[in-house]
């Protein structure tokens, strides 16, 4: 655990880039979620206990915007196997697909895929303005598409 934490703090150092002309009162838009200006960065926040409900900083800085695909990086990375793609934000609703859905539907069973959407959520849910996540994808044994709400997930615990 302590190797994957030193891994993406790693890689958040490393790509990280000053902007001076960056505007904190700026707007938050689609774009700016999505995609912002460090879309190539990879943030992962929280490691998740989805039996025990309960959630573990990852990352200690302070991010103050934090945009999705970035977010979508970071999770793509832990999960390397259900890699997540970004479609679009259509008001308060990140939409998002997993082209190669085969592992989540029928190879880590009914409790890994509530694990893994427990992290994906948790974690997406730190990108400002987003109350929803519609993951796409082909339904399998073990789970199908649909659309989880950030009251969903209200129950998991920070435990420091």
């Amino acid at each position: 655990m302590k190797k994957l934490f030193y891994i993406f703090t790693a890689i958040s150092v490393l790509s990280c880039s000053n902007n001076a002309d960056n505007n904190a009162n700026e707007p938050v838009t689609n774009d700016t979620l999505a995609f912002g200006e460090n879309a190539g960065d990879t943030l992962y926040f929280w490691n998740v206990n989805n039996e025990k409900s309960t959630r573990t900083k990852v990352l200690t800085d302070e991010v103050s915007n934090p945009n999705v695909q970035a977010i979508i990086n970071g999770l793509n990375m832990v999960y390397p196997d259900i890699l997540i793609r970004f479609s679009n934000i259509t008001n308060d609703t990140l939409n998002v697909s997993i082209p190669q859905s085969e592992k989540l539907t029928q190879q880590i069973g009914t409790s890994g895929a509530a694990q893994f959407f427990a992290t994906a959520c948790v974690n997406l849910f730190e990108a400002h303005g987003i109350n929803y996540i519609h993951f796409d994808f082909t339904a399998g044994d073990h789970a199908k598409p649909g659309i989880f709400s950030r009251q969903q997930f209200a129950d998991i615990k920070e435990v420091k």
